[in-house]
């Protein structure tokens, strides 16, 4: 009796991840065809999921840049719009996009804690002779 709740738990689970994907599917590509108020929704119901994946995946950073990655996100999503294939779901080219800005975030915050200086950064900190 319990594995078959279970199983019918995980089904309901899956379920409501696919609705969810072809909603912001959906919306994506309304957005992607000039609805404003589409994109604007698409948005809102990002925040957040983009919340819940960086706090999950990046457990080991602060709030304050969890939110910073979510807003990196937002914005990447933004630039990368135009590059939207709209025949395909969403989510997984979303989520490509997290996960990059999420790698990046994690090897800033590394070399934060290292107290390591990239190279652009250490031609500002030597003066020139």
């Amino acid at each position: 009796m319990g594995a078959a709740r279970g199983t019918a738990s995980r089904q309901e689970s899956s379920n409501n991840v696919v609705g969810a994907d072809q909603k912001l599917t959906a919306l994506m590509r309304a957005s992607w065809n000039g609805d404003r108020a589409a994109y604007i929704r698409l948005l809102q119901q990002l925040v957040p999921v983009l919340r819940r994946l960086m706090r999950r995946k990046l457990w080991f950073m602060q709030a304050t840049d969890h939110e910073d990655l979510v807003q990196d996100v937002l914005l990447a999503l933004h630039a990368a719009r135009a590059k939207y294939d709209n025949s395909r779901p969403f989510m997984p080219w979303l989520m490509r996009i997290a996960r990059n800005r999420m790698i990046d975030g994690a090897r800033r915050q590394a070399r934060l804690q290292a107290k390591e200086l990239l190279v652009d950064e250490f031609a500002v900190c030597i003066p020139d002779a």
